[in-house]
């Protein structure tokens, strides 16, 4: 989870739940690049996430759709209770399209394919912490 970085214009921050090895963080890697995001939250797992949440009030969660004990879809609808502005941006290797229709139509900001999240999540994150609906969604085959 993160929080805006000093001197910001804007108070964007993000919070990831990955269960991949660190090799497969690319989400959360290119999310500290930019100097706009301040990571503040890890979670191994989807329980994990939703119990940040509430302590750590990210600005948007940036999630894996599998996660262990609680997969991010779920952890998604708990989040919403929990706070429902919180905008969530999917990165996954997960490409079937009811997976992706499940996560948006529970309200998912966006759906992106990891294979492309270096370049689309940057403006996804962006775009989710707006409120815009034109988050980049990746084009899955």
């Amino acid at each position: 989870m993160a929080r805006a970085a000093p001197g910001q214009d804007t108070m964007p921050a993000a919070s990831t739940g990955q269960n991949r090895p660190p090799r497969r963080r690319v989400p959360c890697r290119a999310l500290l690049l930019e100097p706009e995001f301040d990571v503040v939250g890890l979670a191994g797992d989807g329980r994990a996430l939703v119990a940040m949440i509430g302590a750590l009030k990210p600005d948007v969660v940036v999630s894996d759709v599998a996660l262990p004990l609680l997969d991010g879809v779920a952890a998604f609808r708990q989040i919403r209770v929990i706070d429902s502005r919180v905008p969530v941006v999917f990165a996954t290797v997960l490409t079937e399209p009811e997976l992706r229709q499940h996560a948006l139509a529970a309200g998912a900001a966006a759906f992106l394919s990891k294979a492309s999240a270096g370049d689309e999540l940057v403006p996804a994150v962006r775009a989710a912490i707006r409120g815009a609906g034109d988050a980049p969604q990746s084009r899955f085959a």
